[in-house]
């Protein structure tokens, strides 16, 4: 999940040119769940941009009977533990988020982790598990394919780049919000020239029109900030998925 390369990034010497592209989940999720894990994202590292954020999208087989999230949830409800649902791997972003989603809906439903997006949706694909959650890009060759369908994206809002599809909040569940966001690290003591001079080029590069358009094309939203504002995200989404996870009452014994 990324955690073997943050961890090389934090214990970098701090001369500016090594930099790490991390995630929510190996940043907020993996330090819930890990034991030991090398390296604290608030301690050894510094915030230097935010990149984007994606929400994550719940889809399942075309010969699914479940046509919409309200379907599932009634299966699910008429008979708990039946339906199951694959992810790329326990304690990712992906698994928490349908932990909460169930937790919401006051339903149970079992979990499938997978070691990737690539068996997770393979066995999705071929009916082995009834839904997969998933980021967008992962998934999105076989949605114009016709060979999945989407029930629900994450965020607050439709995504631009599968518009026709609702999201959670629409379909019952009034406020339910989950996007993951990638952005750029240095090790901590990196000086804040560098730092501020990184954030304003990458800054750039994402005001760029064929950049934002790359972006938006796999389900990803540009979103520039500065290293301070970054800084707050994470602090705020360390905060939210403690309690998220508390709520669920989800124990993970990740090593």
């Amino acid at each position: 999940g990324g955690t073997i390369g943050i961890a090389e990034a934090a214990k970098a010497e701090a001369s500016g040119h090594t930099l790490v592209m991390g995630q929510l989940d190996n940043l907020v999720i993996a330090p819930l769940f890990y034991k030991n894990l090398a390296y604290d994202p608030q301690r050894d590292l510094q915030p230097v941009a935010l990149v984007g954020d994606s929400p994550l999208i719940y889809v399942v087989p075309t010969a699914s009977p479940h046509r919409n999230l309200g379907e599932l949830i009634a299966a699910a409800r008429q008979a708990p533990d039946s339906i199951t649902y694959a992810s790329p791997g326990a304690g990712t972003i992906t698994h928490l988020s349908v932990e909460l989603f169930a937790h919401e809906a006051k339903i149970r439903v079992r979990h499938v982790p997978y070691k990737g997006s690539g068996p997770a949706l393979a066995d999705t694909l071929s009916g082995q598990v009834h839904m997969l959650a998933a980021s967008i890009p992962s998934v999105m060759g076989q949605l114009k394919a016709g060979k999945i369908r989407a029930l629900a994206v994450t965020s607050a809002q439709r995504n631009s780049a599968v518009p026709e599809v609702p999201t959670v909040a629409e379909q019952g569940l009034a406020g339910f919000d989950v996007s993951t966001w990638y952005g750029l690290f240095a090790p901590k003591g990196v000086p804040q020239s560098i730092i501020q001079r990184v954030n304003t080029e990458v800054n750039r590069v994402l005001a760029n029109e064929d950049t934002k358009a790359a972006i938006l094309s796999q389900g990803g939203e540009p979103r520039p900030l500065t290293p301070q504002a970054l800084g707050q995200r994470l602090q705020q989404d360390t905060r939210k998925w403690h309690d998220a996870v508390a709520a669920t009452g989800l124990k993970l014994e990740l090593g």
